[in-house]
């Protein structure tokens, strides 16, 4: 036979003898001649939760399955982007067995431990053992006090714990309604490490308060209940007999006060004022002009028991003397019901002024009035 014929047809052979095969990665040593094959089993949970760490328990025994091998070197592997990682490498113990944990991350939770042998026992490798990766579930509270005085701040207090008692670390967002029937709004993020946070509010109404956070790579998000912080006046409301008389004229609350204490600021009178007084309770005639009087604003005690900012138009060389007796009135919290200017009531043609009559039927406190 032709000598090149007789190669063509070797490495044909050969070909075909490799082609079943296929490509293995890392494939196991070769059996010594005489060798007793072996088995490893490995058993491991099936789902987990990530970040968490599960127990590994590999056996190896002769293949007749009753025979332990111990004192036997292993290696663990992980399936990372399709090739096989060395995780860790221990040997077996006087029953052939070895435990050890690895941990379960978001992917790639493939494992397998192969076994090399030696002159005398074959080696081997298990079977594949995958782990389904779930992400746990979380709880995120709210604590907060029941009441606050108004103008004091209250400290609300987050928790964030996954289900294990792990701490989340991440942003919540700190939603707020003043009413029940209103949409929850973002009011601001807040930070939570290591599981908890706490965030000074200062509501000036009553106010519900709620914390909503996402979820992350190995948890689920949640959201606290609403908690409700009602806003309660710093003085005492005042109590009227059921027969006294009301004022007959209503008016809505001034602004709540933001400065503390009375807070007085005395002032030349505003182009804004002084348009709405000109033809009112000022005019062409009036024995005292625009430089002659004086804006004072000052806090005050009303009649439901909270601070208002109010205002009063009074005569320059009279405004200390205003300043000092509000003060006195401040300080014993003596309720005012009303401090608009008189002009809010509109123009008297009797009075030839601001309408007087409107502003006391108003139980409103006022200065300045030009009337002729």
């Amino acid at each position: 036979m032709n000598l090149g014929v007789l190669r063509a047809r070797t490495v044909a052979c050969a070909l075909l003898l490799l082609a079943p095969l296929g490509v293995a990665s890392a494939p196991s040593a070769a059996a010594a001649p005489g060798a007793v094959p072996t088995s490893v089993t490995t058993r491991l949970a099936d789902t987990a939760h990530i970040g968490t760490t599960r127990p590994l328990t590999v056996h190896l025994s002769a293949d007749d399955g009753q025979t332990p091998l111990p004192d036997q070197p292993v290696v663990a592997q992980r399936r990372v982007d399709g090739s096989w990682t060395d995780i860790f490498r221990a040997r077996t113990d006087a029953t052939g067995t070895l435990t050890q944990d690895v941990l379960i991350r978001a992917g790639d939770n493939v494992f397998r431990v192969r076994y090399a042998g030696d002159a005398t026992y074959a080696p081997d490798t298990s079977a594949v053992e995958q782990v389904a990766a779930t992400r746990i579930g979380t709880r995120l509270t709210l604590a907060a006090p029941e009441r606050v005085r108004d103008g004091a701040s209250v400290v609300l207090r987050i928790s964030w714990l996954a289900r294990d008692g792990r701490p989340v670390t991440r942003r919540v967002d700190l939603q707020r309604r003043t009413a029940r029937s209103d949409p929850w709004r973002s009011s601001r993020d807040v930070r939570v490490r290591s599981g908890t946070a706490r965030v000074d509010v200062r509501p000036r109404v009553d106010t519900s308060y709620r914390v909503v956070g996402a979820g992350g790579t190995w948890y689920t998000g949640d959201r606290s209940g609403g908690q409700r912080v009602d806003n309660i006046p710093p003085a005492r409301a005042v109590q009227m007999p059921r027969n006294a008389p009301r004022p007959r004229v209503d008016t809505p609350a001034q602004p709540r006060a933001l400065q503390a204490g009375l807070a007085p600021t005395v002032s030349r009178i505003p182009n804004d004022v002084w348009r709405r007084m000109t033809g009112i309770s000022w005019h062409r005639g009036c024995p005292v002009g625009r430089a002659g009087l004086r804006l004072v604003q000052l806090n005050y005690y009303g009649f439901d028991g909270y601070r208002h900012r109010g205002q009063i138009v009074i005569a320059r060389y009279l405004a200390d003397n205003v300043v000092r007796i509000f003060r006195d009135l401040y300080q014993g919290q003596y309720p005012v019901r009303r401090m608009y200017l008189p002009d809010r009531f509109g123009y008297s043609r009797r009075l030839g002024g601001a309408n007087d009559y409107r502003s006391m039927a108003a139980d409103n406190t006022s200065g300045f009035n030009c009337r002729h």
